[in-house]
């Protein structure tokens, strides 16, 4: 037998760009960043957003931003900054675009596929549902390209890649029997969202994530044609397999180099102490559009640059030091044990 959920006794307050929170050092925005990825245009709208306030964008463990020293009236001029950009285009969905993805995506070996069209049609179809706006700020969901990479993270909706054609559903990171086409994934992860809402206003509760909810994921399961799988899964056809292989397989993507299925060079980063300054997000801007490069964030606070020949390795990872990155491994082990002191 589990443990009760407990219930939630004050209303979700999880900051956003038009939801303020208040903080020591001025008010604080969150900025969702899905999949997170950025381009150099983006990076740029993000430096100027920070000058708003502090200057200080922190990296959160949900890989999203967040921006310091705001005051309380911050969030027309941030939204109309941001939106230039395309990075607040809804304002409805502004606190639930909560989207993690691998780093990666599909590029090392025990990945299936690229997942980026499929996070971006997950987000599209995401803000075009007002009901799902609804959604508590804390909901999460992962896409998975197989590797692992996105599982772990306590998401409530999860699309892991089992085959290089199809998905597995995961509620609350339990595997469901439940596999579909890449077409038919974003479908199936709104369906299971609606029926999170429903379930919340039937039995009364006030749960911000399926695991908070009573029988919540098995009852979510059931009700959208996607039963809990059986665990362990024995079967080795089973696709619950493959889930459960790729939740062991989770860890961190370490600072340092990995290379591709093609060939060519991933570059990550640790962000030191999780944050930055505007500044040095400028030059990171600068660095991605000189060199073409797509930034990319996790949820262990690092970037990663992929698709890099080996002959720019080297020069790519003193630019990155310089915007106060780190890619030496023990950069992210004294960071994570500063997060556990802060914790």
């Amino acid at each position: 037998m589990g443990c009760e959920p407990r219930p939630r006794r004050r209303p979700d307050r999880c900051p956003g760009v038009l939801r303020l929170h208040s903080a020591p050092d001025g008010h604080l925005a969150r900025i969702r960043v899905p999949g997170g990825r950025l381009r150099a245009s983006q990076l740029q709208a993000i430096a100027k957003a920070a000058q708003i306030g502090s200057g200080t964008i922190e990296l959160t463990s949900r890989a999203n931003l967040q921006l310091r020293g705001l005051e309380a009236d911050a969030s027309h001029e941030l939204a109309r900054v941001l939106a230039a950009a395309q990075l607040f285009p809804s304002p409805a969905h502004d606190r639930v675009r909560n989207v993690i993805a691998s780093p990666l995506c599909g590029r090392q070996e025990r990945a299936h596929l690229d997942t980026d069209a499929l996070v971006s049609e997950l987000d599209r179809q995401l803000c075009a549902d007002l009901t799902l706006s609804a959604l508590p700020g804390r909901f999460l969901f992962a896409v998975d390209d197989g590797s692992g990479l996105a599982l772990g993270h306590g998401a409530d909706i999860a699309l892991a890649a089992c085959s290089e054609r199809s998905f597995q559903l995961l509620i609350a990171e339990r595997p469901t029997v439940a596999t579909v086409r890449e077409v038919d994934a974003p479908g199936l992860a709104m369906h299971a969202a609606r029926q999170f809402l429903e379930e919340r206003e039937r039995t009364q509760q006030t749960g911000w994530r399926i695991a908070e909810l009573a029988d919540g994921p098995q009852r979510i399961g059931e009700e959208i044609g996607a039963p809990l799988a059986p665990h362990p899964a024995r079967d080795a056809s089973d696709p619950a397999r493959d889930a459960s292989a790729a939740l062991q397989a989770r860890g961190p993507l370490a600072p340092g180099t990995v290379w591709q299925r093609d060939g060519r060079i991933a570059l990550t980063a640790v962000v030191r102490g999780g944050s930055l300054h505007a500044g040095e997000v400028t030059q990171l801007a600068q660095l991605s559009r000189a060199h073409s490069l797509e930034v990319r964030i996790s949820p262990w606070r690092t970037m990663t640059v992929c698709d890099l020949s080996r002959a720019s390795v080297s020069n790519i990872a003193e630019q990155l030091e310089a915007c106060g990155l780190s890619v030496d491994p023990q950069a992210m082990g004294a960071q994570s044990a500063m997060t556990r002191r802060a914790a």
